[in-house]
């Protein structure tokens, strides 16, 4: 599994894998996790693994407010090596939580789960009281897992700033519920999505059709937690009456939530898909409450899945997956079609703007299959992560079988090169304190200012070629500024210091 992200605000690309030996190779039976720090032109600047004599699979990774990093995912370490804490006998899963400095030592780490089960984590998120909360799955009720309900459950637990268990909670029904990504929502709660195929218990409103573990259809399964973790404020089964799965979850900048994921039905909450016989990436916005404001299928006649989803500077939204079509929504398949009509996996990336709309879309790969598991904004472009198997079309240096592929995408097509060839905006000083100055600006261009969630913090019609613009009511961090004028768009990076 691959466990990556990337923060736009720094100047360094920081990814985190599971699954390779010291030297960074894939190994098999067993896996360490891996953290990479990569500098701004690729080039790998450190390295380390983590784990035990067994799996260890990290599936997540935060860069923490401190610049430190944690990792999220599971280990069937029997005590040993790095691991502590384990539950049970070797290659029994437990959530394995590592906390590590800037430079990827180990400050802490947190075995959590239960001597008769397995454990799996698959997100977090830190908290705004500096701690965490993390997602996954769990198959058994004991020791620090409480409540459980059947077959398989969400989850959550909420850890302090040293990694201590505050709560935890499951969450589900009598059939299988699978966890995928969780959110802290303005309000302190937490919503969590996933997979439901239960009927009973916290699931309600299921679409289709229920069994056990490997029987009956699954919904996109929303659920909303309140702050301190003991009662369900709503939850949302999403789908029709075949297979939907959500994979990742942000918030947006008007408190509600962006969902990606895939569908395979036609009717219910699912319209616009492009073949009841394989599944399309599905996007789903929702409001505060839970309900939905819209959704998009995006794809063409075979698979498309979607990975993850970011919020862009402007609101909008960049989606990594990966694709088996060259129609529809889909163009620049790299990968060889097949007698059967289809294509191997590309790497897809997909831009969309705030009410869904495609801007444009990016097949990445060769001719033997690639998959996009992350992508996130920087100031001069895209930055996207995933696995290939390929050594042709847009991917070289492969090690043989899979590796892991970073790829850097430039400025986006649509206007920003038509602007910073007329203009060579500037924004000074930058870092910013009390107020910030943006000189060489078309009269007559929109200047907005965002912060990295995508909320807009300043707007304006600027009269002249420079403005001063009041900064001091900002919270230090970094901004995003666009300029825009007749649909040509330029962006710059803003930091605002303490």
């Amino acid at each position: 599994m691959l466990a990556n992200t990337f923060d736009p605000s720094l100047p360094d690309w920081h990814v985190g894998y599971g699954g390779t030996d010291g030297n960074g190779n894939p190994i098999y039976p067993y896996t360490d996790y891996l953290l990479v720090k990569m500098g701004a032109s690729g080039n790998v600047q450190w390295q380390r693994c983590y784990g035990g004599s067994n799996d260890e699979v990290a599936n997540d990774l935060l860069i923490t407010s401190d610049g430190g990093y944690l990792l999220v995912g599971s280990s069937g370490s029997n005590n040993d090596g790095d691991v502590t804490g384990h539950h049970g006998q070797a290659f029994k899963r437990d959530y394995w939580i590592v906390k590590t400095n800037a430079s990827g030592d180990i400050q802490w780490q947190k075995s959590y789960g239960s001597d008769a089960g397995h454990e799996y984590a698959y997100s977090a998120q830190e908290t705004t009281d500096g701690g965490y909360v993390v997602a996954g799955t769990t198959d058994h009720d004991h020791q620090d897992v409480g409540g459980f309900i059947g077959s398989t459950d969400y989850w959550v637990i909420k850890l302090d700033n040293s990694g201590n268990l505050t709560w935890q909670k499951c969450l589900g029904g009598s059939d299988g519920d699978y966890a995928s990504s969780i959110v802290q929502a303005d309000d302190g709660g937490y919503v969590v999505v996933g997979s439901s195929r239960s009927h009973d218990v916290h699931v309600t409103g299921h679409h289709g059709n229920w069994g056990d573990i490997t029987g009956g259809t699954s919904d996109l399964w929303a659920v909303k937690l309140n702050a301190t973790g003991t009662g369900i404020e709503w939850q949302r089964s999403l789908g029709g009456v075949a297979d939907e799965h959500a994979a990742c979850i942000r918030k947006t900048a008007d408190g509600g939530f962006i969902i990606a994921g895939d569908a395979l039905s036609s009717g219910g909450d699912v319209s616009g898909i492009h073949s009841t016989s394989s599944s399309d990436a599905w996007v789903v916005k929702l409001s505060a409450a839970g309900e939905i404001e819209w959704q998009k299928c995006l794809g063409g006649t075979f698979t498309e899945q979607s990975f993850s989803l970011e919020v862009t500077s402007d609101g909008g939204y960049v989606i990594a997956g990966a694709t088996m079509s060259n129609d529809g929504d889909v163009t620049g398949n790299n990968s060889q079609q097949y007698d059967w009509g289809g294509y191997g996996f590309d790497g897809w990336i997909v831009r969309l703007n705030a009410t869904g709309d495609v801007q444009w879309q990016k097949c990445l790969g060769g001719n033997t299959g690639e998959q996009m598991h992350y992508v996130a904004q920087t100031d001069d472009g895209f930055v996207a992560v995933g696995r290939t198997d390929s050594n042709d079309g847009d991917v070289y240096g492969n090690h043989g079988s899979w590796d892991y592929w970073v790829v850097k995408l430039g400025p986006e097509t649509t206007g920003i090169a038509a602007l910073d060839q007329e203009v060579s905006v500037e924004v000074y000083p930058n870092p910013a304190k009390g107020s910030v100055t943006i000189s060489n600006v078309p009269r007559g261009a929109t200047v907005a200012i965002s912060d990295l969630a995508g909320k807009t913090v300043y707007r304006s019609v600027i009269r002249d070629e420079q403005a001063t613009i009041n900064t001091a009511d900002l919270v230090a961090g970094v901004y995003m500024v666009r300029i825009e004028k007749n649909g040509a768009v330029a962006s710059r990076k803003l930091l605002i210091g303490e």
